[in-house]
């Protein structure tokens, strides 16, 4: 339990990182957000590994709230909508909303959604978990 705590700590100073607009291009283009994605898949049953998943989607929402359009394409990344649709799929109630208004964010920008209407196992995988 304090080895997750610690990492959630950690996580939230990532969030900071991700939400200033000096940091975040270097942040994106380090390809560090894709270190943290293996978070979301851990295993819901455990407090400490839903509050990692949080802190994880924490992170990621405040990068999507930049309209920088390398950022924008981190979000294009199959892995990082899939590892999204499944929080909205199987998380608890809080990470299912903030996962939500990630992918609801992701899907107000014209290129990803461009994207996602063009590759249909994203676009079928959306329509079966959101509907």
């Amino acid at each position: 339990m304090e080895l997750s705590n610690r990492i959630c700590i950690i996580l939230s100073i990532f969030q900071f990182i991700s939400s200033h607009d000096d940091t975040i291009f270097p942040f994106v283009k380090s390809n560090f957000p894709f270190y943290i994605l293996p978070f979301l898949k851990l295993d819901s049953s455990l407090k400490e590994n839903q509050n990692l998943k949080l802190s994880t989607l924490g992170v990621l929402g405040a990068l999507i709230k930049s309209k920088n359009p390398e950022v924008i394409d981190f979000f294009m990344d199959f892995e990082v909508v899939i590892s999204i649709l499944k929080i909205i799929e199987s998380g608890c109630e809080i990470s299912k909303l903030v996962a939500n208004c990630i992918i609801q964010k992701i899907l107000n920008e014209d290129k990803p959604l461009d994207y996602f209407c063009r590759n249909e196992e994203i676009l079928s995988m959306v329509f079966l978990i959101i509907y």
